[in-house]
Formats: structure tokens, sequence, C-alpha cells
């Protein structure tokens, strides 16, 4: 990695502190708030620092600022030629020079150092009183950019460039649990090389990096999070609480170029991809997640391995109950990926170069009705039961498709008694009807027979289980009407199965 996780976490605190520096007094005079913020950062454990400070009466500047952990001096240092400070009202603004310099010093003896460039002059404003805190910035341009590596004195092969347009954050916290954050930008530029370990002596293999993504955005909103807790029935008082959360991830259009060098292979890689979402909700004693990803292309391989695959679209969907209820809850897992389509190469490749220009599609929806029979908590999973309960599970759709051959299917099965009567059965007890179309399967088995992969008796097998279990109603289309009933009695197309 380019930066540890103390490095985060300092910058981190430091926006904290900056945030923080405006606490204890609205009004504040500008040399009060610099006061202020070196107590504050004193107590997290940092120290600011400075050559000169220089007082304007409603602002002031300091000068040669340095920020760094106190403990470890060496290990992260901040500096920043000017940081300005003026109160606004009942908040105060933090503008931070032209350039701002990163000093890390890592384990292994790699020292890297970075620039953060802000031509624009973005500024930081915040406050922060008893019961609520806020906290903004905009920067219309900020390059984060490596200016030095090294290993023992010794340059590494490493470089970093990364550029954020219209850079906006946006924080709010009340003292009684709620949040909102935003964190967006309109595009981010980055291309960067790394150096890491190979694992054959002191050779180290070369990553190459570089890419654009349009409109990127980090949306959070919390309700009663002060109610969350790792402790037995938390999460049913935090929900009567009125506890809730949402994330919201955006992203437009991307584009990337990876590449490694150095090892047994070098590899190359090229992405495009459309618009994608990630939401999770956590509201009304329950958990939804939603991912949507567009059209995307990959492309590349090692060495003569070349090829490229690119989809329509790829969607997943879960959903479940928190909290114990009398009643049944819906529940959802499904997923998606629609024409996934690989190059004649690559299926060359694979000896399978008769499906070039086929696409691939698979989808499940599966639906349940559901409730949980213990409260999630620290003891969810140590019994040696299962700590929820199903009654109907539904299939909404279930999909494959390769080319112009097709398998389909639909329908709901009810387990007599619930999942956890089914426990010690040989055969559930449940009731349900199922139907299922296989289109163009007499077609695929003859473009698979055509490429000679699986041999023939294996493929006289298939035809046989096929033809059992489907009844003709069109052209080379087959239909399966499966009936569950109770007592374990299971029928395709009115007749028992052969097993």
């Amino acid at each position: 990695m380019l930066i540890d996780r103390r490095f985060l976490a300092s910058a981190v605190s430091v926006l904290a502190l900056s945030v923080a520096a405006p606490a204890l007094g609205q009004q504040m005079s500008a040399k009060d708030a610099w006061a202020q913020l070196r107590s504050l950062a004193a107590g997290a454990g940092l120290t600011i620092s400075s050559q000169s400070v220089t007082d304007n009466g409603t602002s002031m500047v300091a000068n040669g600022v340095r920020i760094f952990p106190t403990s470890e001096p060496d290990d992260l240092v901040l500096t920043l030629d000017t940081l300005g400070i003026e109160p606004r009202g009942d908040q105060i603004a933090l503008m931070p020079s032209a350039r701002i310099g990163v000093e890390t010093r890592l384990a292994g003896g790699i020292e890297r150092d970075f620039e953060i460039l802000n031509p624009g002059m973005g500024e930081i404003v915040g406050a922060l009183t008893d019961a609520n805190a806020a906290l903004s910035f905009g920067f219309p341009t900020l390059t984060m950019r490596m200016v030095r590596s090294e290993q023992g004195g010794r340059p590494l092969d490493e470089a970093m460039d990364v550029t954020f347009e219209g850079f906006d954050v946006n924080l709010s916290a009340t003292v009684d649990g709620n949040a909102d954050v935003f964190v967006g930008a309109s595009s981010v530029r980055y291309d960067a090389v790394l150096s890491t370990p190979s694992g054959m002596g002191d050779q180290r293999m070369r990553q190459t990096m570089d890419g654009t993504m349009e409109a990127v955005a980090l949306e959070f909103s919390g309700r009663e999070l002060d109610m969350i807790a790792d402790t037995e029935g938390a999460i049913r008082r935090a929900f009567d609480a009125g506890m809730e959360m949402t994330l919201r991830l955006t992203a437009g259009p991307a584009t990337g170029n990876t590449g490694q060098s150095g090892g047994p292979f070098d590899m190359t890689l090229a992405t495009t991809a459309e618009s994608s979402l990630l939401e999770a909700t956590v509201r009304g004693g329950r958990v939804d997640v939603q991912i949507t990803a567009g059209a995307g292309r990959y492309a590349g391989g090692s060495g003569p391995m070349q090829g490229e695959v690119s989809f329509d679209a790829i969607g997943f969907n879960f959903g479940m109950p928190l909290i114990m209820t009398p009643d049944d809850q819906p529940a959802r897992y499904a997923f998606n990926f629609d024409n996934l389509t690989p190059s004649p190469e690559l299926l060359q490749m694979a000896r399978a170069g008769a499906f070039a220009g086929d696409s691939l599609s698979v989808a499940l929806d599966l639906g349940a009705d559901m409730r949980l029979t213990s409260e999630i908590g620290p003891s969810w999973s140590d019994s040696d039961v299962p700590p929820f309960d199903l009654s109907r599970v539904r299939l909404e759709n279930l999909l494959v498709r390769v080319g112009d051959s097709e398998f389909t299917g639909t329908g709901a099965v009810t387990l007599i008694g619930g999942l956890l009567a089914q426990i010690g059965r040989p055969m559930p007890d449940a009731e349900g009807d199922l139907t299922f179309n296989l289109i163009g399967g007499e077609r695929l088995l003859q473009r698979v027979q055509s490429l000679g992969l699986v041999p023939e008796d294996q493929l006289f097998f298939a035809r046989m289980m096929i033809n059992g279990l489907g009844r003709p109603v069109g052209d080379d289309h087959l239909q399966s009407d499966v009936a569950i009933r109770p007592g374990g009695v299971v029928t395709v197309n009115g007749a028992p199965l052969p097993f």
C-alpha cells in the first residue's frame, strides 16, 4: 500500500480537530480558535507547531505549520506554508496553503513523501456546540502526488498522482446520535506505479494503474446511532428508539488500465464501466441492499493469452428482518448477469469457438417469508439449529440463457410447519408448484457435441434425462410442471419422479 492506516487515521483526526476548533465559544476570536485547535490536538495525541503567527485582528495566519503524532513524531508529518483562520459568526473557516506536504515513515524502512496541491484555495468551515457539529469543505481542484519513495535510502520505482475535480464534503452530527455525510467529486483521475515484493529474493513486482471516474458520490444518513451497541437485545432497542441508516454510493462512467510486470508473467487489463449504484438501508427492523452496474468491458491477459469479456448489466439484491416478530417478514436474495459475452479468441482458447458471438445470461430471484427465532446479538449463531425459520420460498425467476437456448423457472413452495419442522425428516413435508421451461435444449446439446468436449455416452444420458422430465409444448421446447405435496410426494407432469 502507498499509504498505511496510520496516515488515514491521522488525516481524519486533523479534519476532526479542524471542525472542533470553534468548539466552546461562539463568536470566538481567531487567536482563541488557534489556541483551542492546538489544545484539542494535544488531547488527541497530535502536536501542531508553527514558526510564526500573524494576527490581523479579525483573522490570523499561522506560518510554517507542522502537524505530527506527539509520541512518534517521525512517522507522519503534515506541513503547511500557511494556515489561515477566520471566525464567521458561530463558525470558523480554515484556509490551508496551496501546497500541503505529507511525509510518511513506514515499516521496513520505507519512506514515502507526498504533496497535496490546492490551486483553487479551497477552505474548511466548521462549527461545534455542545449539541451539534458541522464540517464542510470544497476544493475546485485537489491533487495528491508522490514526490519521493525510498527503502533503506534506495529509490523505489513508484509514483502516484490523484486529482479530484469539484471535491465537496459536508458532515453534520448531533449529540443524540443523528448524522449526515456527503462526500463527492465531479471526477477523479489517477495514475500510479507501485512496487511490491515478488517473493523471489530482492526482486520486486511493478504494478501500474491509471483511469478516470466520473460523478463519484458517497451519502450516509443515520438517526439514533447512539443506540447501536454490541450487547444482547441492542438491535431491538435501537429500532424501538427509531434507529435507521442509509448508505448510498454512486459512480458514473469509468475507465481504467492496470498492468503487472516483474513476476512469472506480465499481465495487462483494460476496463470500461457505465454508471453503478450501491444502496443499503437499515430501517423498520430490517436490512435491504441493492447493487446495480451498467454495461462493462474487460480486455487484456497475460502473454499469448489475450481476450475480452463484455456484459450489459449486473445486479444484486438482498433483504431480511433483523429483529424477532410474531409474524413472517419478507426476505429476498437475487442476482443477475446480463449478456456476458467472451471474445472469439477467448472462446477459442477454451476450445469453445462454436459459441463465438453468443452471450450468457444468468439470473436468480428468490423470495421467502421468514422470521427470526432469536434476537441478533453476540451469541446469535451459537445454537445448533438455524436462528431463523422459513415458512414459504418463492422462485420468482430462474434464468440460464446461452445464445438462443434458455432454461427458466418460477413457482413457490410452502414448508408445512416451517423450516425447523423439517430437521431430521428424510423428505421435507411441503406443498407447492414449480414450472420449468427449456427452449433450444437440443440445439445446445448439438453444439456441445460438435465441440467434442463431452463423451457421446454422457450426452446420451443428458438427452434421456431432459426428455424424461419434460413434455414437448413446441418446437425444441420442453416444459416441466413440478408438484410437491404433503408427505414427500413429488410429481413431474403428473408422473412420480423415477427415484
